[in-house]
């Protein structure tokens, strides 16, 4: 469960330069954090993890207790330093392929991140 919040919002925080409260205030990027949670529910699910959507509600809702917080992720960024997004995203992105899982959003997410961090 922790790595299902850390998956919502360090990526997409630092791909966006936003703290979790405004990704939880902005409804286009907490439509994409929800997206990814659908993903990362589908691939723990196909690998026996019990993950829900409730577990992605509970994640959303403790993420209200966090809405100043600056992820990791940013903080490297904002440092300009490379981030652990390869190893963060890397082990879902290595079983979604296995299981022949789309995780479209978390990727275009990763994606932009890499692409911030080329500028580095």
């Amino acid at each position: 469960k922790k790595y299902l919040w850390n998956l919502l919002f360090n990526p997409l925080s630092a791909a966006t330069d936003r703290s979790v409260g405004q990704i939880l205030d902005d409804p286009y990027l907490r439509e994409i954090a929800w997206m990814i949670g659908l993903e990362t529910i589908e691939v723990a699910t196909r690998l026996g993890y019990p993950l829900s959507e409730e577990d992605l509600q509970v994640a959303f809702q403790n993420a209200e207790y966090a809405r100043t917080h600056t992820t990791s992720m940013l903080q490297d960024i904002r440092k300009g330093k490379v981030t652990e997004a390869d190893e963060l995203v890397g082990y879902l992105t290595e079983k979604a392929e296995v299981h022949k899982i789309s995780i479209n959003a978390l990727q275009t997410v990763y994606l932009l991140l890499k692409n911030k961090e080329n500028a580095i």
